[in-house]
């Protein structure tokens, strides 16, 4: 199900972190379309 909606570019899976004291987010990998 997962897969499916990803190969139909309904769903992406991000891996980020947030760093609260900076305010800084790092994109870490992403499955799926998340744009630019």
């Amino acid at each position: 199900m997962v897969a499916d909606a990803v190969k139909a570019n309904k769903l992406a899976l991000v891996y980020l972190t947030y760093k609260l004291a900076d305010g800084r987010v790092v994109l870490h990998g992403h499955v799926g379309d998340i744009g630019e």
